[in-house]
């Protein structure tokens, strides 16, 4: 072998493995792909949609310059779909209300609380037809609900202001829309319902003798996350959390104004979604209050009166722990 002739090409060989570094440093490397998120139709997410995607409002606050698309969203009108499809595994991320939540993370164990989005503000209401003026009139009468939702509590705490009690009233099984029917139809003589099906019975003949809006804190909705995406994927549900909770501050008195973004996100026309009334952002303040570590933050308070419930239906197998249940781990500081 002729070493000298070796020896001469070795700079050569060297350049091009340089050469083969360099391009290979520079070449991209693929994003991971967005976070797939479920959701019903619901106005209180709209920000979390926004903040789902690069719009020009995430760029002027200065939460969406990456450029990237974090989540991709999919809406389900049927909440048994939507919690059905997410504990077989088909999302990465769920946002619902509370009690659903409770009871999702019985099956789904691996479930964790991370965001609280909203507060129902009025958008979930005890209606009845005019010929009865107040809660007491409703003694006896037929009331149409939705079973083994939150609007069971809400009513429950209706009746207690007069002294009644449910088996002081009629309990109608139906949805919440066909709630609706069977008050325009006279086949009850009241409803609880939340929006969007509650907005068609806000006016005369009918009138509301309660609301969330009475209730401060009672309906929240949050964005709950797999564990392992957490793990995996943390810098992502902090990028998404703190562009969620900067548009719903910077929105918090125009919430309306991201209805067409969020139209977007979801990839349906404006017209197809609800408008944003009866609901209330929640601030980064109140969500360190929520998801304060240790288990202890406001988010237990709330969720007491569901637990009650959901205990006494059989909807609990055991009393949820706050302690893997939630997280401030992904809040802004």
């Amino acid at each position: 072998m002729n070493v000298a002739l070796w020896r001469g090409h070795i700079p050569l060989m060297l350049l091009v493995v340089l050469l083969m570094l360099s391009v290979a440093c520079r070449r991209e490397v693929a994003p991971p792909p967005p976070l797939r998120i479920v959701h019903g139709l619901w106005a209180g997410y709209y920000a979390l949609d926004v903040a789902s995607e690069t719009t020009d409002s995430t760029r002027a606050l200065g939460t969406g310059a990456d450029a990237m698309r974090l989540a991709t969203i999919t809406i389900h009108t049927s909440p048994s779909d939507l919690y059905a499809d997410f504990a077989g595994g088909s999302f990465d991320a769920v946002a619902g209300s509370l009690p659903d939540l409770l009871r999702l993370q019985q099956s789904v164990r691996d479930l964790k609380i991370v965001v609280c989005t909203d507060e129902s503000n009025g958008a979930d209401a005890l209606i009845a037809a005019a010929p009865f003026p107040s809660i007491g009139a409703l003694r006896g009468k037929r009331i149409a609900i939705a079973p083994g939702t939150f609007v069971q509590v809400l009513l429950a705490q209706a009746l207690e202001r007069e002294g009644l009690h449910m088996q002081d009233v009629e309990i109608i099984t139906t949805t919440a829309s066909h709630a609706v029917h069977l008050l325009q139809s006279d086949s009850v003589e009241a409803i609880v319902t939340w929006s969007p099906p509650l907005d068609a019975v806000r006016q005369p003949p009918y009138h509301i003798l309660y609301s969330s809006s009475q209730t401060p804190g009672l309906i929240l909705q949050c964005l709950a996350v797999r564990k392992h995406i957490l793990e995996t994927r943390a810098n992502t549900v902090r990028q998404l959390v703190s562009r969620l909770l900067a548009l719903s501050t910077t929105y918090a008195d125009s919430a309306d104004a991201l209805r067409p973004l969020a139209a977007r996100a979801q990839g349906r026309p404006v017209s197809a979604l609800p408008p944003a009334i009866g609901m209330r952002w929640l601030t980064p303040q109140e969500n360190r209050q929520l998801l304060r570590a240790g288990g202890d933050g406001t988010l237990k308070q709330s969720a007491e009166p569901h637990i009650r419930y959901l205990t006494e239906i059989g909807g609990l197998r055991s009393r949820p722990d706050f302690r893997v249940l939630m997280t401030s781990d992904f809040l802004p500081p």
